[in-house]
């Protein structure tokens, strides 16, 4: 059963409900009320207390009916009054004002008004033929009640029966139950009222109920059918307020952009995989292609004289080597992605840069390598893989500019870090390329060929040993023209800097 349908089946058990306590309400209100008036019935005693003597008594003057000692007797009423019903009624109508009915049942069975109520036309009386009948089928009628209707107003009366002494007849004692009906009347309007204000008050409640709950609960559960189809960019919509809803809305939300998030980068990597794959695949192609070749030569017999030998068996050391070396960043690239712990001592980011410098001068004379370092540029980690940070630095650099560049080497201290910088004032790095020049075997040549430079993975080597050792990189534009890679690495405690003692390689040329 759906949370709707449990809602109505809730809202109809308590109307029900309510309407059970109402209707009980008013029947145990309508007894009690009648039970008053036969307490008022059993109270009212003979026709004494009326001044009234019913037809046919023969008391004794001075003599007090049986149940009524306390009351003195009254004088009956002449014999042409008591056969007069009307004369009664006159009579009756100049007493004081009363509400009571008094009748005499004879033994033939007939009912004879005595006294009428006197409170106007609105108490026409009981109707006598209903009493005749209703204490007719009564066994043994003393003291008995019974409810009939008035004639013709549709008042009903609560009747007494009392024998007379002499069993000539039975006296009738009624009051009107008019206040009574008018009463429970009332009470039921009310209740009834009550009811039906309830109900509306459940209703409302139960549209609202649905509207901020049950509706966007709906709306969900389209959205999540949506987006089980395939449709990650789908969102639920909500609303701004704070209800559980809309709460629930925004956190599902959240939910699929991290969800879509991870799923496109799940992509991406993905793709770099398949890339990475080719690019090594390809990177690995060329120098085992070039040693099959050799060794294919040589097993043909294609290899006899010595020169051809030796050139073959050069030509193979060097293909091995750019193997090795291939494999060897390969292998360091795994190791960082894995997480793999590094050496951590005290490395002199100064002494780093000035032997990366005087080696590159030797290597590298067609170009100005230029240095420009500072004291007390010390950071913890690897001595070896910074020093292959900034080796890879200036080999790129050296590789991708014309011949006549400078390439400036700078340490210097920023903020608690050590901020190594490598700059050249060549071409540059078109601005679209961005940090895809930290992507693996990325080059700007798409040929791939020899010339354009080596693998494609040094800048990827240099950033994960950075990243490794908490720093990071940036690519920026060089002043004047050319392309700068900073590397930033947190400084060494003063207590480590202080046990280091100065850097021998500020003593170098920085021309």
């Amino acid at each position: 059963m759906s949370l709707r349908a449990r809602l109505v089946a809730g809202m109809v058990v308590v109307v029900v409900a309510l309407a059970a306590a109402g209707w009980i309400t008013v029947t145990t209100t309508r007894e009690h009320l009648m039970h008053q008036v036969d307490e008022q019935l059993l109270g009212l005693g003979g026709f004494g207390r009326f001044g009234i003597a019913p037809q046919g008594t023969n008391r004794p003057e001075g003599a007090l009916p049986p149940e009524l000692p306390e009351v003195p007797a009254l004088p009956t009423l002449p014999e042409d009054v008591a056969s007069n019903p009307e004369a009664t009624a006159a009579d009756a109508e100049d007493r004081a004002p009363t509400p009571v009915w008094i009748g005499v049942l004879g033994v033939d069975g007939t009912v004879t008004t005595v006294s009428r109520p006197t409170f106007g036309d609105e108490h026409p009386g009981p109707d006598v033929e209903e009493v005749a009948a209703a204490v007719a089928d009564i066994d043994e009628p003393d003291g008995t009640l019974v409810t009939v209707d008035s004639d013709p107003s549709g008042v009903r009366y609560r009747v007494r029966v009392v024998a007379t002494p002499d069993d000539d007849g039975l006296r009738l004692i009624a009051l009107p139950l008019d206040d009574v009906d008018a009463a429970a009347g009332r009470l039921a309007v009310v209740v009834a009222s009550a009811t039906a204000g309830a109900a509306l008050v459940l209703v409302f409640v139960i549209g609202a109920v649905v509207r901020l709950g049950v509706t966007p609960l709906r709306r969900m559960t389209r959205a999540a059918t949506v987006i089980a189809d395939g449709d990650l960019s789908h969102r639920v919509s909500h609303g701004d307020s704070r209800t559980e809803a809309d709460q629930l809305g925004k956190a599902l939300n959240r939910m699929m952009e991290t969800i879509e998030e991870a799923f496109a980068d799940k992509d991406a990597t993905e793709q770099r995989l398949r890339r990475f794959v080719a690019d090594a695949s390809h990177e690995l192609r060329t120098p085992t292609s070039t040693i099959r070749g050799y060794a294919e030569l040589y097993r043909l017999g294609g290899l006899a004289d010595r020169a051809a030998m030796d050139d073959a068996m050069s030509a193979t050391e060097q293909e091995a080597a750019r193997l090795g070396r291939l494999v060897d960043d390969l292998l360091l690239l795994a190791r960082t992605d894995r997480g793999r712990p590094l050496d951590a001592a005290p490395v002199d980011l100064s002494v780093v840069a000035a032997d990366v410098v005087r080696n590159a001068r030797v290597a590298h004379e067609d170009h100005r390598v230029a240095l420009d370092v500072v004291d007390g540029a010390v950071v913890i980690g690897d001595a070896d893989r910074l020093r292959q940070v900034v080796g890879n630095l200036v080999d790129n650099a050296v590789q991708h500019t014309p011949d006549g560049t400078t390439v400036r080497v700078v340490t210097a201290i920023d903020d608690g870090h050590v901020v190594v910088r490598v700059s050249d004032d060549g071409p540059g790095i078109p601005s679209h390329v961005g940090a895809q020049v930290f992507a693996r075997f990325w080059r700007a040549d798409e040929s791939r060929t020899r010339a354009s430079g080596g693998s494609g993975l040094g800048l990827s080597i240099v950033q994960s040993i950075v990243e490794a050792h908490g720093g990071d990189i940036a690519l920026s534009d060089t002043l004047g023209g050319g392309a700068t890679f900073a590397v930033r690495l947190r400084q060494a405690p003063a207590a480590v800097r202080a046990r280091r003692g100065h850097a021998p390689a500020l003593g170098l040329p920085t021309g």
